[in-house]
């Protein structure tokens, strides 16, 4: 007789478990515990016996030294001393012969050499004495004040350029126009010379002139702008500037060459 199976779930996967680390494992601060703070101690200390024991051992070799070299020199300096001091003695008063023993005289004579030694040296290898700079004082340079010029001079300066743009202004010296205006007909011809400004620490002159100049042709502002220009070098300007009403600059003297650069013709 058949049995029947019946098919058993399948097993459900387990789901993994998290892992934790053994505490061994994590990072742990750094503690400075007395143990190695007295590590680092006894570290500073050997270092410093070892550079005291250093130094010592040097210190006593140049002992050594200075003492076997006075040790050499000590028999001819205490000949030549007991030599000398009756000398002295005898150059003395009685008086301080009778105070001074041999031992205070020899002291004095040690004293007196050491002094000797450093003055000698002193005024052998003198130090050089440290000089502060001082930064320079600032110099405050004034800038020249432009000499104010009279009114009437400068209204004789304009006078002569408005007679230099009178002509063009009443289009007289335009060849094929009959004298009457610009337009030829007959009215009163715009004017050409507004102002004028001076600059006399450049030697410029700065004119305004107005709408007429918007008016000319080519050849008239070229020929306008020549004379102008030939104008003011008349009157001791080399920079002549020439603008219309809202400041656009016109023309100005050339750099290079003697005729006026024209820099804008019309609106």
């Amino acid at each position: 007789m058949s049995q029947d199976h019946t098919p058993s779930p399948d097993p459900q996967p387990s789901e993994p478990s998290p892992s934790v680390a053994p505490a061994s494992a994590q990072a742990s601060p750094k503690v400075s515990t007395p143990a190695t703070s007295l590590q680092k101690v006894k570290q500073f200390w050997q270092t410093a016996q070892s550079l005291i024991l250093t130094l010592g051992s040097t210190a006593v070799q140049l002992g050594k030294q200075v003492r076997s070299a006075w040790n050499v020199i000590q028999p001819q300096v205490q000949r030549w001393w007991e030599a000398i001091l009756p000398k002295i003695r005898g150059i003395l008063p009685q008086a301080w012969n009778d105070r001074l023993t041999d031992r205070m005289m020899t002291s004095g004579a040690i004293a007196l050499s050491v002094f000797l030694l450093w003055l000698g040296t002193s005024l052998l290898f003198p130090s050089r004495p440290t000089v502060a700079k001082t930064p320079p004082a600032s110099v405050v340079t004034r800038a020249p004040k432009a000499p104010s010029f009279d009114p009437k001079k400068l209204t004789a300066i304009q006078d002569q350029l408005a007679e230099v743009a009178a002509p063009y202004a009443a289009g007289l010296s335009a060849p094929g126009l009959d004298g009457s205006g610009l337009d030829g007909s007959g009215l009163d011809a715009p004017k050409l010379i507004d102002w004028v400004r001076v600059n006399a620490n450049k030697a410029l002159l700065k004119v305004q002139l107005g709408d007429g100049w918007y008016g000319l042709d080519s050849a008239q502002q070229d020929q306008l702008a020549n004379d102008l220009l030939k104008r003011s070098l008349k009157l001791q300007f080399s920079q002549l500037e020439l603008a219309d009403a809202a400041g656009q600059p016109l023309a100005r003297s050339p750099v290079v060459g003697s005729k006026m650069v024209v820099l804008r013709r019309s609106l």
